[in-house]
């Protein structure tokens, strides 16, 4: 058991949002909106009459966390679709109802002490080839990884955890329960720790993460992302730290892989159950692991890869720092200018006072700015890959090795964003 200390108080509170959007929901959205207004051109160009309301179908949550617990917030959900999970934790699945046009994407939030532990995979969509849903994959990896991190043990409570060992025991254990599980994902699970702002992150593939100080703050330590602190910033936010590529070469990012399907594979890989993912067997126990499973000799026999590849990094964050942890349907699509734009136009001015309280007149709080956040990126990501004839970094990116391509990269888009801010005893936002 760990050992318990009466009277801790967090150095900090987080507000964590989350933001979904598929590549066919989207499409099929724009669709249905071209038809609206098609054959009407005349009446909005020339009759000024105003064009209908363009709200894409993005999946906007919101949670506030503060001294370990999860605070019930005040939030006005009308500046965005925001819907507020009731448990102190969720998965894809249960956010993104299962259904034709969901994506593959999946994400992740749970607790663990004074740990927020949170992420986001993307399946591979090269399986759909196969006759293989990646979602499965993508979904199934992440309701392991939230048990584990959840039930993951530590000497003391206020220990930070290790999104790595998260990871590769999640991992093992699914394996090991031997499911009929095809495909693969990218993941990347970060962790804060309340207590003393410790960000630990494990990166395996092209699902990245960034950090963003909002007035000043400073986020230090010792990691592999690279390290932006003397660029040019976007009004008052400034980017400290934009993960580094993770990649084999050019659109082959690591990840994580099920079962090999032999021969012909012409059916999906639907779990019996839910249609939604793989639960464990039995209650997740590393004792019951077999000995060095968490070697993955076997796999990697194959030249595949394994936990023991991912990346991680570890920084000392402070008040008014925001990490933002995405697949790269985010990435691809908006360079880190445009996401800091993004930010600062809802969170500074005027919405900041200097201690990082809100202080907007307007209808919405400071709850409602962090999730329009995260829905204004996952808007501008989906805007941005509809054009052809805009550079993007994925266009970039093809270019330096040798592909032509220019505009955006189509894509499910996922992400998570949490924003620190100081605790104030017995209070709420």
């Amino acid at each position: 058991m760990p050992v318990k200390l009466t009277n801790i108080i967090p150095k900090f509170r987080a507000v964590l949002a989350t933001a979904n959007l598929s590549k066919k929901n989207a499409a099929a959205y724009i669709k249905a909106y071209t038809n609206l207004i098609k054959g009407k051109e005349h009446e909005y160009k020339e009759g000024g009459k105003e064009l209908p309301p363009f709200n894409l179908p993005i999946r906007t949550t919101l949670q506030v966390f503060d001294q370990g617990r999860l605070l019930d917030s005040a939030t006005d959900p009308s500046p965005a679709r925001i819907t507020q999970p009731k448990s102190t934790e969720y998965d894809a699945y249960s956010q993104i109802p299962y259904e034709k046009n969901a994506g593959e994407d999946s994400f992740f939030l749970t607790t663990n002490n004074f740990n927020l532990v949170f992420g986001v995979a993307d399946g591979v969509g090269g399986w759909n080839d196969s006759g293989i849903d990646p979602s499965v994959f993508s979904r199934t990896l992440t309701n392991y990884i939230t048990r584990v991190g959840r039930t993951q043990w530590t000497l003391h409570q206020t220990d930070s955890l290790e999104p790595s060992k998260i990871i590769s025991l999640a991992y093992a254990h699914m394996i090991n329960d031997d499911h009929p599980l095809f495909g693969s994902s990218t993941i990347t699970v970060g962790s804060i720790n309340l207590v003393d702002g410790k960000f630990d992150i494990s990166q395996l593939g092209d699902s990245g993460y960034s950090i963003y100080s909002v007035g000043g703050s400073s986020a230090t330590g010792v990691g592999n992302g690279y390290d932006t602190s003397n660029h040019e910033s976007t009004g008052n936010v400034r980017t400290r730290i934009v993960s580094p590529d993770h990649q084999h070469k050019f659109n082959m990012p690591y990840q994580l892989v099920g079962k090999l399907p032999s021969g012909r594979f012409p059916h999906k890989s639907l779990p019996p159950k839910n249609g939604l993912c793989f639960e464990p067997v039995d209650p997740i126990s590393n004792d019951k692991l077999p000995p060095k499973a968490l070697e993955f000799k076997s796999t990697i026999s194959l030249g595949l890869d394994t936990p023991l590849d991912s990346v991680s990094s570890s920084y000392n964050l402070e008040a008014k720092d925001l990490v933002l942890v995405a697949t790269d349907g985010l990435f691809d699509n908006v360079f880190n200018e445009e996401i800091e734009s993004i930010i600062s136009k809802h969170l500074f001015p005027p919405s900041l006072s200097k201690d990082g309280v809100s202080t907007n007149s307007s209808s919405h709080s400071l709850e409602s700015d962090i999730a329009l956040i995260a829905n204004d990126l996952v808007m501008a990501a989906c805007l941005n890959y509809l054009r052809s004839d805009l550079e993007s970094p994925f266009s970039q990116r093809a270019k330096q090795a040798g592909y032509s391509f220019r505009g955006g990269k189509p894509d499910d888009i996922t992400l998570t964003l949490a924003y620190l801010l100081p605790t104030i005893p017995n209070s709420k936002l």
